[in-house]
């Protein structure tokens, strides 16, 4: 009780001095009764941006074991983005990940921003993901997942879908006015940074897609004499360059 009592001292003489930074520190050490809550409660009434206490308080909760909501707490009075959009990705907060991303999308730094592409790519948006990683600068892993959503669609022979992810991946790639050529590890990969390329490379899928579908499915729409048209202008086009995954 005695200990308590000079806890309790200290740390009001702590803030009645302005020491915001030592009181939270004191709490910490100590730890008694709902502290989580007497920190918090100190950040609100701290006047400003006090980067001492926010530095002391962040140190305490990320070194103790505490709520998530009261780690959220602290995310959100401190204002640090980018650990509150950790925390939300960490535990699968989609909708709030999204709203702080769309709105303090300045605030948030590198690894933060690679945390909520990787969540949108677990939820389904590749493509929202690739146009993330293209915004801010990170070519080379946006064109590493489409390039894996490619592969797959390919491997599962879903060639009108291999279509549209290089359609997507066009659009995406060729809206942004610097693309990292130079990020292209070896000569067989210039391909996927070259827009042109990616624009022939969807339409040879998309040629391929009725051949295969006329090949696999014992009932199409598709007429002989278009099947033979398709044909002759699959292989003229395939002549002189590489053929594209899938395709034989």
């Amino acid at each position: 009780a005695a200990k308590k009592r000079d806890v309790a001292l200290a740390k009001t003489l702590y803030l009645e001095s302005g020491g915001y930074a030592e009181a939270i520190q004191l709490i910490g050490a100590n730890k008694c009764g709902k502290w989580e809550e007497e920190i918090l409660d100190i950040l609100e009434m701290v006047p400003g941006k006090n980067d001492l206490a926010i530095a002391a308080a962040t140190s305490v909760f990320e070194g103790s074991e505490v709520d998530q909501q009261q780690l959220e707490k602290l995310y959100s009075l401190t204002g640090n983005s980018t650990q509150l959009l950790l925390h939300y990705t960490r535990n699968n907060k989609f909708s709030e990940a999204r709203q702080l991303f769309e709105q303090n999308q300045g605030q948030i730094d590198s690894n933060g921003i690679l945390a909520y592409a990787k969540m949108l790519i677990t939820k389904g948006d590749t493509l929202g993901a690739f146009e993330i990683y293209c915004q801010h600068g990170r070519y080379d892993i946006g064109f590493r997942t489409m390039k894996d959503l490619l592969s797959t669609a390919v491997t599962m022979e879903a060639f009108e879908d291999a279509r549209t992810t290089l359609q997507q991946w066009y659009t995406v790639a060729s809206s942004h006015a610097k693309i990292a050529i130079s990020n292209a590890s070896n000569e067989s990969n210039l391909k996927y940074y070259n827009m042109g390329s990616i624009a022939f490379q969807a339409e040879i899928y998309h040629m391929y897609h009725f051949i295969h579908q006329y090949c696999t499915e014992p009932f199409t729409s598709t007429h002989p004499e278009t099947l033979l048209n398709i044909s002759s202008l699959l292989h003229n086009s395939i002549s002189s360059c590489n053929v594209s995954d899938g395709i034989s």
